[in-house]
């Protein structure tokens, strides 16, 4: 039998497929292939009935699992492996709860009765799965008996042969560093002449289309002399850069390739593990030069007389220098070189940040999207110890992945360190506020090195932001910053093209607000908390901000809270100020609140037409009155007092606009309105004044004789005036001299004495 198929039937926990290949029959008999205990089954006759026999199978379990897995057959003699059948009935859960004590809740063991015989012995299947990048360790101490333990809390076990080995501590620390695959890093794909480029990082390569095609562009682009990938630690910058010099190699593009690496160092499932950089001097850079491109004699020459012949080989010779990791390079003489690449030859870096100033293309290594997030989880799966990744479904990877924040090496670092889908899923919902050592590392690898390197405004910046789960505003952010408010904004900018800090939009507020990511907002709060008198100041200023106690007169500051605050409509309380303000003659105020209320809700018709007023009447500003009253008319209630208001004003200034089609336009605002306040005297006469425009004069009486006899002398006289000359035009001869007669006594009563 070949022991691989078993190992395979292990991983799918496949009870039936385990029973098919180690025995035929019923009841089953050992098959020829299976006559001897492996490293991966072994054979107990019955079910433990006492804490000893409990440990023993712990021991089992735990060793199996820190190999490959494997299968403990119960109902088999040790003696003759002749079927006698398991007699206590069990199940998976009653097995684990025995196991429990001493491997703890990381290993589940799957139990199955197969074989089930009339007098309701069986065969009993335990299916131990598979590590992951973690071996496992005992919980707890077996029991003693006759002054013996077999194992001790902290040990380990590991399966050798048909034995289950016990490992002390340091034995088992040894073993699991033996095992310590690196998660990134790797030798040369490629070193031939002319051609020394690095090898991916990881088995797979997952295609990023957008991005992939960015790079290609870059590189074959006249005008870019240097490609520049940035991002934080962990985006999969080298992942990238490498795929894209070895496509360019296998496509003949450049003449030469010279890759570099500035890494010094890397982190592994036992944490972040120091490398030795094969470049950190300028000295460096030019050997490395010299060797690939085969002139050995100008390496450990003067310095100077070096420079002078590397840039001569270099020129107009269709190369590329990639050089890794350029933010560990602490020599400027690199960055000025790169700045000041010869004609001719290209350079592809990364970078945590932008350093290269000069002809370059800067491209922002973000996170993945979801779609390469699922294909980067799923090509682990074939790797040694990621073979439970077959038993996560697409929405549990999406949840994982989110709160690896989409990181490449967040992802692969949280799935090494996992045993089994439950616990990846456990491991990734407990990531993004984890403050333990272990996961501490990943924080520490990705961010560490950028955030150090962050001017002060920056680090105020993500400081305030790991202070609160909800996004905040740009306003907050410059207050609790305490520097200049347009260095802030030129930081946020910057943040948020480094991928440490997300815009978002905010469709109640109407503008942007920023937040920072989990694992972004995990390390930078752990940050913070060593420094709580930094932390106190930031919310201190924060507090009085939002209770705006920086605001003098009590009834606006009353208004500013709620606004900051975020509670009730914010556009309503900025309009209630900019109407405070035009009280009381602070116009400049006024129009920023008015435009301030639109621009946070621009589906306010109150803030609309108030700013139209404003327009209107303070700024004389016609053509934007317009235009904030259409404004209002499209967001108008469907009915009522506000609909017709709003309508009778937008007709009224549609009415004197000089437009072509200003008298039909002005009638049909006009009859909007009335439809909603048919006894509005104003509004009826100003309707009726367009139909006089139009010569409709019927109409022009059907409206105004009302108000023939209302209450308002000034009402009566200008109803009247246009009542004379509809008559007049009907050839209504007697009405004309009647209305002619009221117009000429009331002008009598109106004059002076």
């Amino acid at each position: 039998m070949n022991p691989e198929n078993l190992v395979q039937a292990v991983r799918d926990r496949n009870a039936a497929r385990i029973r098919e290949l180690l025995f035929d029959g019923d009841p089953p008999r050992v098959t020829s292939g299976a006559r001897t205990e492996t490293e991966f089954w072994d054979y107990k006759t019955d079910i433990p009935n006492c804490p000893k026999g409990w440990a023993r199978v712990a021991r089992h379990v735990l060793a199996f699992h820190n190999h490959r897995g494997g299968a403990l057959i119960f109902g088999i003699t040790d003696a003759d492996l002749r079927f006698v059948g398991a007699s206590t009935r069990f199940d998976s859960k009653t097995f684990n709860d025995k196991i429990r004590r001493y491997v703890g809740d990381r290993i589940w063991v799957d139990f199955h009765r197969e074989a089930i015989q009339s007098d309701q012995r069986y065969l009993g299947i335990a299916i131990v799965p598979p590590r992951g990048a973690m071996i496992g360790y005992f919980q707890d101490d077996a029991p003693t008996f006759e002054s013996k333990c077999e194992f001790h809390k902290g040990d380990s076990a590991l399966r050798v042969g048909d034995s289950s080995k016990i490992m002390d501590r340091s034995t088992a620390i040894a073993h699991q560093a033996s095992l310590g695959s690196r998660l990134v890093g790797s030798p040369y794909a490629v070193d031939t002449e002319f051609f020394r480029i690095l090898a991916l990082e990881t088995p797979r390569f997952i295609q990023r289309p957008e991005l992939s095609k960015q790079i290609e562009n870059a590189l074959v682009e006249s005008r870019t002399s240097v490609t520049s990938l940035i991002g934080i630690g962990g985006s999969g910058k080298t992942t990238l850069a490498t795929w894209a010099a070895l496509q360019a190699h296998e496509r003949g593009i450049f003449h030469y390739i010279v890759s570099i690496t500035a890494k010094d160092r890397e982190l592994t499932t036992d944490g972040i593990k120091s490398l030795s950089a094969s470049s950190t001097t300028y000295e460096n850079l030019l050997d490395g030069i010299a060797d690939v491109l085969g002139f050995p004699e100008y390496v450990g020459r003067d310095i100077n007389e070096q420079e002078v012949e590397i840039r001569s080989l270099l020129e107009n010779s269709n190369g590329l220098l990639y050089v890794d990791n350029l933010e560990t390079v602490d020599d400027p003489r690199v960055i000025q070189f790169l700045d000041d690449l010869p004609v001719g030859v290209k350079a592809l870096i990364t970078s945590r940040r932008q350093a290269v100033r000069v002809a370059v293309r800067p491209i922002d290594v973000g996170p993945l999207t979801e779609d390469e997030a699922r294909l980067l989880v799923r090509s682990l799966e074939p790797e040694p110890g990621f073979g439970y990744i077959a038993q996560l479904h697409d929405p549990e990877i999406d949840q994982i992945t989110e709160s690896c924040d989409r990181l490449p090496l967040a992802i692969r670092w949280t799935l090494a360190r996992a045993g089994s889908a439950t616990e990846a899923m456990y491991r990734a919902d407990a990531l993004p506020e984890s403050k333990g050592k272990s996961d501490g590392q990943l924080l520490e690898f990705v961010f560490r090195r950028v955030f150090d390197a962050m001017s002060d405004c920056e680090r105020a910046v993500m400081q305030i932001l790991s202070i609160f789960q909800d996004p905040s505003s740009a306003e907050a952010v410059v207050t609790g910053a305490g520097h200049p408010g347009h260095l802030v904004m030129d930081a946020l900018d910057d943040l948020t093209r480094d991928a440490l800090s997300q815009r978002l939009y905010d469709e109640d507020r109407n503008d942007y607000v920023y937040a920072l990511a989990p694992l972004t907002r995990s390390f930078v709060l752990g940050e913070l908390q060593r420094r709580p008198e930094v932390e106190k100041r930031i919310r201190k200023r924060l507090s009085e901000w939002y209770e705006a106690k920086d605001i003098k007169n009590l009834d606006e500051r009353l208004i500013i809270r709620e606004i900051r605050q975020g509670r009730g409509s914010s556009d309503d309380a900025l309009v209630d100020l900019a109407q405070a303000a035009q009280k009381r003659g602070d116009l400049r105020t006024a129009q920023e609140m008015y435009e301030n209320a639109l621009k946070r809700n621009p589906n306010s018709w109150r803030a609309a037409r108030l700013c139209a007023e404003f327009e209107r009447h303070v700024n004389r500003d016609t053509t934007r009155a317009l235009q904030l009253y259409e404004q209002a008319a499209a967001n108008a209630p469907r009915h009522g007092h506000d609909r017709a208001l709003i309508h009778r004003e937008l007709g009224m200034l549609l009415r004197d606009s000089g437009r072509v089609d200003a008298t039909d336009a002005a009638i049909e605002k006009f009859e909007i309105a009335r439809q909603e306040t048919p006894n509005d005297a104003a509004l009826n006469h100003a309707l009726a004044v367009m139909y006089t425009r139009k010569g409709m004069y019927m109409k022009v009486i059907t409206l105004l004789e009302p108000l023939r006899s209302h209450p308002s002398p000034k009402t009566r006289e200008m109803a009247l005036h246009e009542l004379v000359k509809a008559y007049e035009k009907t050839t209504n001869i007697l009405e004309a001299a009647e209305a002619k007669q009221e117009l000429a006594e009331l002008r009598t009563k109106g004059q002076p004495r």
